[in-house]
């Protein structure tokens, strides 16, 4: 199985922006749809942004009806930070996809407080 490199799939020093987000996202779905599992290195990758989360977490659920994404992909080279940024965004797209309409409420409380 191909391990894939996110510093190599976004060729960039400054993290991941968004339409890098959706990049990288994209090639791990064909690589899910090609092997049935991922492998997604981030060796010499430091910075993990809102938008690359973003872009794998919000889709993962309806691209594989649900699925927990711990089976489908396997992190590797990562920070312990990256990682639980990672964790508790696949924790809320869990609840968002099983339990939307409550999500939803939850969410909009949450924001009540920055207005």
């Amino acid at each position: 199985m191909n391990k894939l490199n996110v510093r190599q799939i976004v060729n960039d020093d400054m993290g991941v922006m968004s339409t890098d987000g959706k990049k990288v996202y994209a090639a791990i779905k064909r690589e899910i749809e090609k092997n049935g599992k991922a492998v997604v290195s981030f060796k010499d990758f430091e910075i993990v942004t809102g938008n690359f989360i973003n872009a794998i977490v919000w889709e993962f659920p309806g691209d594989f009806n649900g699925k927990n994404m711990d089976d489908l992909i396997e992190f590797v080279d990562i920070s312990d930070g990256n990682r639980r940024q990672i964790h508790y965004a696949l924790r809320d797209a869990e609840l968002c996809y099983k339990y939307p309409k409550e999500f939803e409420e939850i969410m909009n409380q949450l924001w009540e407080g920055f207005d």
